[in-house]
C-alpha cells in the first residue's frame, strides 16, 4: 500500500474540497460575454474552458489568468457568439443544439489557440 505525505494529503483535499465555480456576466463589458472560472490550486483550467466553449459554438476573444502566489486562479474569458455579439440565452441554445459531440474535447484541447502569423 503506497503512503502519502500529509501535505500531499491535505494538497488533495483542498482541490476536492474548491471545485472551480464558474461565473457568466453579461453587464461588465459593452462588447463580450465574460465567463470568470475560479478554482483552488488546479493548473489548465483556462484551456479546459477555452475548449468546452469552442466546442458549443462560442467564440473566445480573449482571456486571461490571475493567480495569488499559485494558491487561487481566476480565469477570465471573453466570449461572443458567431455573429460577434455578447452571448443570450437565445444565442446559447442555437449554439448547443448544433454543437458538435462531447468527443471532441480531447482534440480541442491539443489543437492550438494561437492564430498561426500571417
Amino acid at each position: 500500500m503506497e503512503r502519502y505525505h500529509p501535505s500531499e494529503v491535505y494538497e488533495l483535499f483542498v482541490c476536492h474540497m474548491n471545485t472551480p465555480r464558474v461565473v457568466v456576466d453579461n453587464g461588465a463589458c459593452e462588447t463580450a460575454t465574460l465567463v470568470q472560472v475560479h478554482s483552488a490550486r488546479k493548473h489548465g483550467v483556462l484551456l479546459e474552458a477555452v475548449a468546452a466553449l469552442s466546442d458549443h459554438g462560442v467564440c473566445v476573444r480573449k482571456g486571461y489568468i490571475s493567480s495569488d502566489d499559485g494558491r487561487w486562479f481566476m480565469d477570465v474569458i471573453h466570449v461572443t457568439d458567431a455573429a460577434g455579439r455578447k452571448v443570450s440565452s437565445t444565442s446559447a441554445a442555437s449554439s448547443r443544439r448544433t454543437a458538435p459531440s462531447t468527443s471532441r474535447s480531447r482534440l480541442s484541447q491539443r489543437r492550438s489557440i494561437r492564430r498561426p502569423s500571417q
